[in-house]
């Protein structure tokens, strides 16, 4: 029985082991960089498959719980994933940098997400997040000659330890103040100690960690850097793969062991996500880089989300979810109609640098244009449906 368990951990075992193959493989035979994709693109399949045919069961391992949750952002990640590795190819030769390295960072980034979706204590969730953001801090800054990768790499080490340090803070406080580190048992003291002032401190320090990481105002100041100075493929796994571990970590956190604590945290990430949806909206107008348009999107997207976790209710998580999967594609949608224009020889950096599209590309503007009217959410695109589903809930 337990070692039938631990068989639900093989889409996890076979990421590892094809991590540990590209990377002894590229020390002693120096594989080529078509092969690295195949490799990679087979890594992500075979976890994908596996996934599928262990099916969606409720299992409990010691540090770990499966469930439909972990299941079906498992599904998605991996899809997203794979995705990502194809649209990276030709970016990857055009630029003439090594793709198992890049491969290899993504592979361990999308392993520490799965962690993150099936964490059930604060050990499990801290380490999955932090195997999310070390391997980013390498990507964001893979382009080492160009000098706005190499700034937006430091500022993104600097800013996410920052949020890393507050979420151990945090977290520590709980252990030091409980004894424990499971959630289901934080949960119960939470309730017990909800007006002990040692438990307001440790909220205070957890919500300003997953503030910072996941980029939502007052510490939304990194992301618009970050975006603008690192390469296409790595913006769209920041904003995709990424986003969904910290928002699943996020979601676990506070409709689970801070459930209780709901008075408390309730008014704070209210205001918190009205103001996000206005900055990130109003700021991401004036823009003139495309990236930077997409980070300030990405603010007041994250800001709707959490509107979702303010409600408080199944209706507001229901609607968390239904928002990724319109998000999701539309962002990718955008990534990838950028990515085709420069195999076409078509540098977009500048927003009207996108006049004549329409002319010249007709079927990609046509592409842009659809993500673009979800995301903003004018119906009847699916941006619409999703943030009427997220406010009816609120």
């Amino acid at each position: 029985m337990i070692f039938s368990k631990w068989l639900m951990l093989l889409p996890e075992i076979w990421l590892v082991l094809i991590i540990l193959f590209m990377v002894l493989a590229q020390k002693l035979f120096s594989i080529k960089n078509r092969l690295a994709e195949v490799v990679a693109i087979t890594g992500v399949l075979g976890a994908l498959i596996l996934q599928v045919g262990l099916g969606e069961r409720n299992y409990e391992l010691n540090m770990f719980s499966i469930n439909s949750f972990s299941y079906i952002f498992g599904i998605i990640i991996l899809v997203v994933l794979g995705l990502i590795i194809m649209m990276s190819g030709d970016f990857l030769e055009r630029v003439k940098s090594s793709k198992v390295e890049f491969y290899v960072l993504l592979l361990i980034s999308c392993l520490g997400a799965r962690v993150c979706l099936g964490a059930n204590n604060m050990l499990t969730a801290y380490l999955g997040l932090e195997l999310v953001s070390v391997p980013l801090y390498f990507l964001v800054s893979f382009l080492r000659k160009d000098a706005f990768a190499v700034e937006a790499g430091v500022k993104y080490f600097v800013l996410g330890m920052v949020g890393s340090a507050m979420l151990l803070y945090g977290m520590s406080l709980f252990y030091g103040l409980f004894g424990t580190i499971y959630f289901e048992e934080i949960a119960i003291y939470s309730e017990m100690f909800a007006t002990h002032g040692g438990v307001k401190i440790a909220l205070l320090f957890l919500i300003g960690g997953f503030l910072l990481k996941l980029g939502i105002v007052p510490f939304h100041m990194w992301v618009p850097d970050v975006h603008e100075g690192t390469s296409l493929p790595v913006n769209a796994f920041i904003i995709t793969v990424v986003r969904i571990a910290t928002v699943a970590l996020f979601v676990k956190w506070f409709y689970g062991p801070l459930l209780p604590l709901v008075v408390l945290w309730k008014p704070i990430l209210a205001v918190v996500a009205v103001i996000s949806m206005f900055v990130g909206s109003v700021v991401a107008v004036v823009q003139t880089d495309i990236k930077r348009l997409l980070a300030y999107e990405s603010i007041s997207h994250m800001g709707i989300m959490l509107i979702g976790v303010v409600a408080g209710c199944k209706e507001g998580l229901l609607g968390i979810f239904i928002y990724l999967f319109m998000y999701i594609p539309a962002m990718l949608g955008i990534v990838a109609v950028l990515l085709q224009l420069r195999r076409r020889k078509i540098y977009i950096k500048q927003i009207d640098e996108l006049v004549g599209m329409a002319k010249s590309e007709p079927g990609l503007a046509l592409l842009f244009m659809i993500c673009l009217l979800s995301l903003v959410g004018v119906p009847p695109m699916a941006g619409f449906f999703a943030k009427v589903y997220i406010f009816k809930a609120a």
